[in-house]
């Protein structure tokens, strides 16, 4: 299969980490985890093969998924670097449920982020030291604490996209969410969401001098979508809590 001319290097890859709404995703070569930059809104899971493809004169490289075509024409490279992180992952896995889970920082860190009151950045930076370790752990005596780490990690993901992203992106993001509320714990998680979103449309109103022109044209289609699901009743009491008039 020719290289496309516009590609100078491309490596096949294997998929760590990697969300759809984002273009940051974690990838692993030979062995070594690395941080990369994807396509946005592409669709990879972990433990699936992509290419890594840098480009000529820009010199910038993306993760991008395999075509069909790509998978057919590589597969012994591919089956290659699956068996070689395959055998890497058992070895860690291994060492991580045996150890790391006693190890008394571990279990400190652990305790410090499930607390309520700790701050945003120092819960961010210790969901990624522990995730790994608890995420490996068998057994139904660890599932409470999976479900909570899980969520806070969700809770982390969303508000840095909701910080990072511009309006329209995180309408739709909340409109998704929104779409997705199956429970009384889906709207927690949406108007926790929410709040974070209020906090940065606040930053740019108060540096805004059209009477909140802004404000309502950005928060309004979240409201629309979420009162045509629902009752206006709990967003309405939302809405008053946080004094935002006109709505």
């Amino acid at each position: 299969m020719d290289l496309n001319p516009r590609i100078k290097d491309q490596t096949i890859c294997k998929v760590v980490n990697s969300i759809t709404m984002s273009k940051e995703i974690v990838i692993e070569i030979d062995g070594m985890q690395l941080d990369a930059m994807k396509v946005f809104g592409a669709t990879l899971a972990s433990g699936e093969c992509a290419f890594l493809k840098t480009y000529k004169g820009s010199g910038k490289s993306l993760v991008l998924p395999l075509t069909k075509a790509e998978r057919n024409y590589h597969k012994d490279e591919i089956d290659e670097v699956k068996n070689k992180s395959n055998n890497v992952d058992v070895k860690k896995i291994k060492t991580l449920r045996k150890e790391a889970i006693n190890d008394d920082n571990v279990k400190r860190k652990i305790q410090v982020v499930l607390q309520t009151n700790t701050p945003i950045r120092d819960s961010e930076k210790i969901i990624k030291d522990v995730f790994s370790v608890v995420a490996v752990q068998r057994g139904s005596r660890f599932d409470k604490l999976k479900t909570e780490l899980y969520i806070k990690a969700d809770e982390t993901i969303h508000r840095n996209y909701i910080k990072k992203c511009d309006d329209k992106d995180v309408c739709s993001f909340l409109i998704n969410m929104i779409n997705k509320i199956k429970s009384k714990q889906d709207h927690f998680h949406f108007f926790k969401a929410i709040q974070v979103y209020l906090k940065r449309l606040n930053g740019v109103h108060n540096k805004n001098t059209n009477d909140g022109a802004h404000f309502k044209k950005t928060f309004h289609p979240i409201y629309n979508a979420y009162v045509d699901r629902f009752e206006k009743k709990y967003i309405n009491m939302w809405v008053s809590r946080n004094n935002l008039v006109g709505f």
